[in-house]
Formats: structure tokens, sequence, C-alpha cells
């Protein structure tokens, strides 16, 4: 599920508050991904050794798999 289907299920289901509830957990799950990602890219690859390189492609393809899902739930 993207966050534009989740947004759009609080639309169909509930109110505005709920709109603006599941905007409101989408934008903070945004900055708290954001936040991570800012805070291991300080630390540098020479403090985090060989698990910096780790979690940078787990990232990597866990973000690959939102955009692909992304992709096809709006193509679809």
């Amino acid at each position: 599920m993207t966050g534009t289907y989740l947004i759009s299920q609080a639309y169909v289901a509930g109110t505005v508050i709920d709109v603006l509830a599941m905007f409101g957990a989408r934008v903070w799950l945004d900055y708290a991904w954001l936040g991570g990602t800012v805070k291991l890219a300080s630390k540098g690859s020479f403090h985090l050794g060989r698990w910096y390189r780790s979690v940078l492609v787990m990232f990597s393809i866990v973000m690959i798999y939102f955009a692909t899902t992304f992709i096809i739930s709006v193509l679809a």
C-alpha cells in the first residue's frame, strides 16, 4: 500500500479529520525516514565500517520496492 492509497481510503471511509490524520502520519513517516537516513549518512563510512554499506543497500532495496509498487498501483 502506498501513502496516497491510504489517504484516499481515509477520504472514502471517513471525514476530513481522518484524511488529515492519515496525511499527518504520512508526512511524519517521511520525516522519520529521511531523518534516519541523514543520521546514518552523517556518521560516514569510516565510523560505521562495513555495516554502513549493508544498511544503505537495505534502504535502497526498500525504496526501490516502494517506488515499484507505487508505479504499478498508479498504472493499474
